[in-house]
C-alpha cells in the first residue's frame, strides 16, 4: 500500500503506474515478476520516477481523465452496437436453420413442444446421432512441456471468441484443459450454461485445447459442420440447455442429457449448404459493420494506451489541453481529435439503436 506524501497528486501516479513504460520498467526488476505473482516494495523502489511539479501533475491527470472518459463512452457505444448487430445476425440464422429458406416450404408439427414446427422433409434425431461428443482428450500422461492454446469458458461468448486462446504449457495449465479441438468442431458450455457460450472452431491453430466445461461436438459424416453449429445456437436449443441445467451458482448439464436433445436437420447436405449460402448473403452487411466496429475499438484502445504513456512521461505536453477537458459533458472536441488522429471518422454521439433492418443499413453506410 502506497500512501502519498506532500506534493503528490494521486490521479497522476495512478495513470503513471498503469502505463506501459512503467510496467516494463517494473518487470525488469526481477525475472520472476509475472501476472498473478505478488510484488514487493523493493521492486517498486528500484524504478526511478519523474519529478513533476504539482500543477503539471494536476493538469496531466485532468486531461487523461477527461480523455479516458470519452474514449470509454465511445467503446461502450460501439460494443452496444455490436451486441445489437449480433442479435440481428442470430435472428437471421435462427430462422434459416429451423425453418429453411425455400419460399414454398411446407411445415409439419415436430411432436416436440419446444421444437415447434419444422420443414416436413427434415429429420429429427437426438444430438448424439448427428455428432460425436468429446471425441478427443489430452491424457494425464501428456508431456508437461507440451505447448497448448487454451480456451476457457470466459473466453467464449454467444457464437464468438471474446479473447484469443491463451498459450501455456501443459504442466502449468488448469486441470480442466483437456478437450482437443479441430477445425469444424463446435464447443458449447455445459457449466454456467446461462452464459450461452457457443463457438464454431473456424481457426486453424495447432494444439488448440478447450476446458472440460465445454462439450465438443464433432459432426458425423453427411453433416455440414457450420450448419450443425448454427443449429445448436438456435434460441430453442440454447433455452432448452439452460432450462435443463442443474445448480444455482454454477448450473450445469451432463453430456448424456445434452446428447439426448432432439435436433431437426435437412437430410441432404446440398440443402444444408444452400441454407448456409443464404445466411452468408443475408448477414454479409452485418458482418462488415461488426468488423468495422471491432477495428475501431481496437484502434482507439491502442491509441489511448500509447497516448497515456507519452503524456505521463512528458513526450506529449498536455498542460495546455487540460483547461478544455475539465467537463465530461462538454462537446466532444477532444474525442473528435483523438478519432481523427487514429483515422476514424465517426459520429461520437450516444448510440441509440433499434433491433431492425434499418439499423443494419445505418451501420454499413
Amino acid at each position: 500500500m502506497l500512501k502519498p506524501r506532500e506534493g503528490i497528486h494521486v490521479p497522476y501516479f495512478a495513470h503513471l503506474f498503469k502505463s506501459h513504460p512503467y510496467i516494463h520498467a517494473l518487470r525488469t526488476t526481477s525475472e520472476f515478476i509475472r501476472d498473478g505473482q505478488d510484488l514487493t516494495f523493493s521492486n517498486f523502489s528500484l524504478v526511478p520516477l519523474p519529478f513533476v511539479p504539482m500543477d503539471e501533475q494536476v493538469a496531466i491527470a485532468r486531461y487523461l481523465d477527461a480523455m479516458d472518459a470519452k474514449v470509454r463512452r465511445f467503446i461502450r457505444n460501439r460494443r452496444r452496437l455490436i451486441e445489437v448487430l449480433n442479435g440481428q445476425k442470430q435472428g437471421i440464422i435462427n430462422r434459416a436453420v429451423t425453418r429453411g429458406v425455400a419460399p414454398s416450404i411446407q411445415l409439419k408439427p415436430s411432436g416436440i413442444g419446444w421444437l415447434g414446427e419444422i420443414p416436413e422433409h427434415w429429420t429429427i434425431k437426438p444430438l448424439k446421432r448427428w455428432t460425436k461428443i468429446n471425441k478427443r482428450s489430452l491424457p494425464e500422461s501428456t508431456d508437461p512441456n507440451f505447448e497448448l492454446q487454451y480456451i476457457d469458458i470466459g473466453a467464449v461468448g454467444a457464437g464468438r471468441l471474446l479473447e484469443p486462446p491463451e498459450q501455456m504449457r501443459f504442466g502449468n495449465a488448469p486441470s480442466r484443459a483437456r478437450r482437443i479441438l479441430q477445425p469444424g468442431d463446435t464447443i458449447i458450455s455445459t457449466v454456467r450454461t446461462y452464459l450461452r457460450a457457443v463457438f464454431f472452431v473456424d481457426i486453424d491453430q495447432p494444439n488448440l485445447i478447450a476446458s472440460t466445461g465445454f462439450a465438443v461436438l464433432t459432426p458425423r459424416p453427411g453433416i455440414e459442420p457450420r450448419f450443425l453449429s448454427y443449429a445448436v445456437q438456435s434460441n430453442a436449443f440454447i433455452e432448452r440447455v439452460v432450462a435443463n441445467s442443474v445448480g444455482v451458482a454454477y448450473p450445469a448439464i451432463t453430456e448424456t442429457r445434452l446428447g439426448a436433445f432432439p435436433i431437426a436437420l435437412p437430410p441432404s447436405r446440398d440443402e444444408q449448404r444452400s441454407i448456409l449460402r443464404h445466411v452468408a448473403v443475408e448477414t454479409e452487411s452485418i458482418d462488415r459493420a461488426i468488423g468495422r466496429a471491432q477495428r475501431e475499438i481496437a484502434l482507439i484502445g491502442e491509441y489511448r494506451t500509447r497516448l497515456i504513456a507519452d503524456v505521463v512521461t512528458g513526450k506529449v505536453d498536455a498542460r495546455h489541453l487540460a483547461s478544455t477537458s475539465r467537463d465530461a459533458d462538454e462537446p466532444d472536441a477532444l474525442l473528435a481529435g483523438l478519432l481523427e488522429d487514429v483515422g476514424i471518422e465517426e459520429d461520437t454521439s450516444e448510440v441509440d439503436v433499434e433491433d431492425d433492418a434499418e439499423e443494419v443499413a445505418y451501420a454499413d453506410d
